[in-house]
């Protein structure tokens, strides 16, 4: 697959990113090893995470593959929006979507914009992941009002020189960054977003001269046949940016490298 380098950065990533919010769908932790490491052998270098993503299970099972592999992917994860609880435990992690879905308060995420917390989340991420530094560490979904960038750029800069993370952004749907946009915060080093064709949501991000390096969200809710036309438009809009993806099914994943690479 083509890979291209993200601005501003000397990180070198896949056209697209793996991304593994969905990934605790598959029931067992041979089936996601083998999606993973399928994904890596299909050409996705760069695999985006976070500890709400299964609650911590996604992170866990990136760390889980190999060493030559890791060594040779780039990774991102997130502070800010937490699970009620971390677990690796599959069915403890289904019992309590299970009830999230029915009291949403119980399981959803939690924005906490203490730098204590992230501080804890980041070493817990490192430890899950098996690496010594990120190479993205996003804000995720942050909230304008709770978030003050005179606090969080000098942590952010702290965890660098300690050789945690490489480089820093914010991560979300547009209408949650564009103060930060506006701001010309520091925090925006990096900026991931959503977008899709018909709702082209990072319409706000572009019309502010803010080209997003990553892009999730362009197949969520379209006809499967529509696919390969629909990734084609989101590698056309987004020219500079690495396209997240993700799917259950290993023959996806490798029609989804496939089409990346048709001119």
């Amino acid at each position: 697959m083509r890979v291209l380098n993200l601005k501003n950065t000397d990180l070198c990533v896949s056209r697209l990113s793996f991304g593994t919010a969905t990934l605790h769908h598959c029931v067992t932790s041979g089936e996601r090893q083998t999606l993973l490491r399928y994904a890596f052998d299909a050409g996705f270098t760069h695999f985006d995470t976070s500890p709400y993503y299964g609650y911590g299970l996604a992170e866990a099972e990136l760390g889980r593959l190999p060493q030559e592999i890791r060594n040779r992917m780039t990774v991102s994860s997130k502070v800010g929006l937490y699970p009620p609880l971390e677990t690796t435990n599959w069915p403890i992690l289904i019992g309590l979507k299970a009830v999230g879905r029915i009291r949403p308060l119980w399981g959803g995420p939690l924005w906490n914009g203490s730098l204590k917390q992230a501080d804890r989340s980041l070493e817990a991420s490192l430890r899950r992941l098996n690496r010594d530094l990120l190479d993205l560490l996003f804000l995720h979904e942050p909230v304008w009002s709770e978030t003050l960038s005179d606090a969080w750029f000098p942590w952010l800069e702290s965890k660098r020189s300690e050789g945690k993370i490489r480089f820093w952004g914010i991560a979300g749907p547009c209408e949650k960054l564009v103060d930060f946009l506006d701001s010309a915060t520091p925090l925006a080093q990096i900026i991931q977003c959503r977008d899709s064709r018909p709702g082209c949501e990072a319409d706000p991000c572009l019309l502010r001269g803010q080209s997003p390096h990553l892009v999730y969200g362009v197949l969520r809710g379209n006809p499967p046949g529509d696919a390969p036309e629909i990734l084609r438009w989101a590698l056309r809009r987004h020219p500079h940016a690495s396209i997240l993806v993700s799917s259950r099914k290993t023959e996806h994943v490798g029609a989804l490298s496939d089409w990346a690479d048709e001119k």
